[in-house]
């Protein structure tokens, strides 16, 4: 089973000190708002690994080289945008991406990020939340593989795998996220909101 849990971004800054490797890699971000979603997304998934049994939390995290975040032995991916972290749980390789909608011209980003083969898989119109779910799709799909986004997106095609890719409200977002995976599955959402 893959279990999917989200939340909103606290916006004060949450105490931490379980891992080393994260409190190197929390240094490397670009501005502040993106360190605190990156935070709040390892707190998450602390808080979710303990309460699945993983008494550790995230203490022996580390990240390859690719950024690729690790614990032996635990199977997860997190991901965070505009005020939202999530993180997927799994006891297989897994990726997710959420990704808030906003109304906008995706089109450079489509051009971009998108192949001949990824273009043909979604509708004609080529909307912008037709594109996010494409997007979303191959972004958790290289974390998945543990690529990341280091190899240029267009390049990559995302086959073999099973998506599940929903759209839900939180916190009055309209969100869009995908969890890529390699095995027939059960995937079950748990809202974090308190």
């Amino acid at each position: 089973m893959i279990k999917v849990y989200y939340k909103p971004v606290e916006n004060e800054i949450p105490p931490y000190k379980k891992s080393l490797a994260l409190i190197e890699r929390l240094q490397t971000h670009k501005d502040a708002t993106s360190a605190l979603n990156s935070l709040n997304a390892y707190n998450l998934l602390n808080d979710v690994l303990i309460d699945n049994g993983f008494t550790d939390g995230v203490k022996n995290l580390y990240f390859t080289i690719n950024g690729q975040p690790v614990i032996n032995g635990v199977e997860f991916s997190i991901s965070h945008t505009d005020g939202i972290v999530a993180v997927a749980l799994a006891n297989q390789k897994v990726g997710i991406d959420i990704e808030v909608y906003k109304p906008r011209n995706y089109s450079k980003l489509i051009d971009r990020c998108l192949n001949e083969d990824d273009k043909s898989k979604f509708s004609t119109t080529n909307t912008p939340l037709e594109f996010l779910k494409s997007w979303t799709k191959k972004e958790a799909y290289l974390k998945m593989t543990g690529q990341g986004l280091t190899n240029f997106p267009k390049e990559v095609t995302v086959n073999d795998c099973f998506c599940e890719t929903n759209e839900f409200l939180c916190c009055e977002k309209q969100l869009v996220v995908s969890v890529v995976y390699k095995k027939q599955d059960e995937v079950k959402y748990v809202c974090n909101i308190v």
